[in-house]
């Protein structure tokens, strides 16, 4: 318990942002909700989200997880029922959507949508 601890206390020291005199760094950013609870994770560079995502459900379960690079969704993101089962899975490529998965509460595949971007004409 006593190692989980340290490498916490030593991963926030060195990964998460710091803010001085409204200059913002990189990293990791934490948000809370009123009550002290985490309620995202967030990763930016440059001021911009590029990395993982994670928001939270109030009792601390993860709600959403997702990947940015530079503020342009990409990869697969999954969206969680309170349970923590899988509720939809939807797959970028370039920001674009490309797939999107729905599941009921049981984790049974409800519908799958694949989205085709629209060509021009060729004349």
């Amino acid at each position: 318990m006593k190692r989980i601890f340290l490498f916490l206390v030593i991963f926030n020291v060195f990964c998460c942002p710091v803010q001085a005199k409204g200059v913002i760094q990189d990293g990791l950013w934490k948000t809370y909700d009123k009550n002290g609870i985490i309620s995202s994770l967030e990763s930016y560079r440059n001021l911009k989200r590029d990395g993982v995502v994670f928001e939270y459900y109030k009792q601390g379960d993860v709600k959403k997880f997702s990947w940015y690079h530079k503020d342009v969704p990409y990869g697969t993101a999954r969206l969680y029922y309170e349970s923590g089962k899988i509720k939809k899975v939807a797959t970028y490529d370039n920001g674009e959507l490309k797939s999107i998965e729905n599941y009921d509460e049981q984790g049974k595949l409800t519908s799958k949508e694949v989205i085709i971007a629209e060509q021009d004409d060729i004349e």
